[in-house]
């Protein structure tokens, strides 16, 4: 027997978090310019003369006229399209009357809801094949909870624990309350709280395998003639496979889950790598990206991982910076949006490196915080230097010396083509920043694990490449060691909850192996942190550079 699912509509299936902005600034509830979640809104609705049916007018609002500018909540796509592949049942059942509150135009909220799950592929066959009579709206809680009985669901899933608590909510289905935020997940509770689609996803079905992944783009896209496929990277929650059809190979990139990142990784790493593309660099075509089930597939490169690192690849890497110049320089590059996290002045990489000691302060772990403290005590001591003795290190650098940076560039992201060709790929983060980080960040980067000669080598002739920046050798002065600290506190970032969760859903990691891995970590952090030290007292030494 198939597992029978049932979940919630409103707040559940569809995002509404941008659409109550735009019906209350509509009736004038709230300034234009205003920003907050939806629950800051509601707050401060409510604090309005007859506050609470200012609010049902909105809700009238939104869940009707206003309802096409809604979203699907961050895998959910995902999550109906596996349950499809998988036959498992799945039951929209909804309390929701037919009209809104306050509404003049008496939109009929229930079609209202249909029709936005037509135009968003719940009905369609090559999509989730949801049945249209598997939806159900109910005029009281207690008709949707004798619903939820009648058809036996396995498990229920909600925004709202009052549903949970009526009753006669059938004690055979299983609680899952959904919340758009981030939750602990306690395996023991009663009413698990999960805070993505996805860890909804881990907690009810096991893994998705390849030939899930195969079924879901030869469905998609059958044109192409996919009949097989293979994992060749995978880490988190990012999945990359090589997939085949009769003429080509191509790879398939399945990009992690937008609920706690919502950067477009997808978009941006489609778009930068379509303008280099069509500018002759060296890197994979783009071919089609599918933003609802974010996915993108790409032109497989023949090659290999670059091994031996000599000068020859370092030339390599500096041919493609000259590129990313010449294109920088070009009338459509001004439309290209900031790298992410990028730094245009010293203080930027300041702010970047508390916001991760932030973060790492709540966790507890003696060791992890012993070394915390020493880290702290020299940074501080190392950014009040620069910000006394280096006049650039807060002013932005001005938009003629900016370069498009992949952001994550290196070997690490290479491959070797068979002809001899470096291709770089990886370029989620692609954008706008200051050169001196793009060189800081490769002469640091862990997994590249460059030689001092070859650190020297990079140094000297990339700052040769911008010889008309006569200031960056003085913000390099500041962006090297400081890059440097911060990418100490990347390398722990297998301590933060989100990424052990992950791991441990993804079912990547034992307990005891995470615990291996964050030492791991931890000591390759403190490495590095003894090796920017040491670049401090030997800088003259290490850049040789006029």
């Amino acid at each position: 027997m198939s597992l029978k699912i049932g979940i919630d509509f409103d707040n559940t299936i569809v995002n509404y978090d941008q659409v109550f902005p735009i019906v209350a600034n509509k009736f004038g509830f709230l300034d234009e310019n205003w920003k907050g979640t939806k629950a800051e809104l509601k707050s401060e609705i409510l604090k309005l003369p007859e506050g609470d049916i200012c609010w049902q007018k909105i809700q009238g609002q939104v869940y009707g006229k206003f309802i096409t500018h809604a979203e699907l909540f961050h895998g959910l796509a995902e999550f109906l399209i596996f349950c499809k592949l998988r036959n498992v049942s799945v039951y929209i059942v909804s309390h929701k009357t037919e009209f809104g509150h306050f509404d003049e135009e008496k939109i009929n909220l229930r079609d209202a809801a249909m029709h936005w799950m037509n135009v968003n592929g719940f009905f369609d066959e090559r999509l989730f094949a949801l049945k249209p009579e598997n939806v159900s709206f109910w005029d009281r809680r207690e008709q949707k909870v004798q619903r939820i009985s009648d058809l036996e669901c396995d498990v229920f899933i909600d925004d709202l624990l009052e549903v949970f608590e009526e009753p006669h909510f059938p004690q055979s289905c299983s609680k899952i309350l959904f919340q758009n935020k981030n939750v602990s997940f306690n395996p023991d509770e009663k009413i698990k709280s999960c805070s993505s689609w996805k860890r909804i996803f881990e907690h009810l079905m096991s893994p998705v395998v390849e030939d899930e992944y195969l079924q879901l783009i030869q469905d998609q896209y059958p044109s192409f003639g996919f009949h097989s496929i293979q994992t060749i990277k995978g880490q988190g929650n990012s999945k990359v496979f090589l997939v085949k059809t009769a003429e080509q190979s191509l790879i398939l990139k399945s990009y992690p889950d937008k609920t706690f990142d919502e950067r477009d990784r997808l978009g941006n790493e489609y778009m930068a790598l379509d303008y280099c593309n069509n500018n002759s660099l060296s890197v994979p075509k783009p071919i089609l990206q599918n933003k609802l089930l974010n996915l993108g597939l790409f032109q497989h490169i023949e090659g290999r991982k670059p091994d031996l690192i000599s000068e020859k690849e370092i030339e390599q890497s500096l041919d493609f910076i000259e590129s990313l110049i010449t294109l920088s320089k070009e009338k459509k590059s001004v439309e290209i949006p900031m790298a992410s996290e990028a730094c245009l002045r010293g203080s930027d990489i300041e702010r970047q490196i508390y916001l991760r000691l932030e973060k790492f302060r709540q966790i507890t772990n003696q060791e992890l915080n012993e070394f915390l403290k020493s880290f702290e005590d020299y940074f501080q001591t190392l950014s009040s230097h620069y910000k006394e003795f280096n006049v650039t290190y807060n002013q932005e650098l001005g938009s003629e010396n900016r370069i498009l940076s992949p952001s994550d560039f290196g070997f690490h992201n290479s491959i070797l083509s068979t002809n001899g060709t470096l291709y770089f790929i990886d370029f989620e983060y692609f954008g706008w920043d200051d050169p001196a980080k793009l060189i800081s960040d490769f002469y640091w980067h862990p997994a590249m694990n460059l030689s001092i000669k070859l650190k020297s080598f990079w140094l000297d002739k990339s700052v040769q490449l911008f010889e008309s920046d006569q200031q960056l050798v003085n913000r390099l002065d500041y962006f090297i060691p400081l890059i440097g600290l911060r990418w100490c506190m990347i390398l722990l970032n297998e301590f933060l909850s989100e990424k052990l969760q992950n791991r441990v859903f993804a079912q990547l990691l034992t307990g005891e192996e995470v615990a291996k891995k964050q030492t791991s970590q931890l000591i390759k952090a403190k490495t590095l942190f003894e090796e920017v030290k040491k670049f401090q007292i030997q800088k003259e030494k290490v850049i040789s550079i006029e």
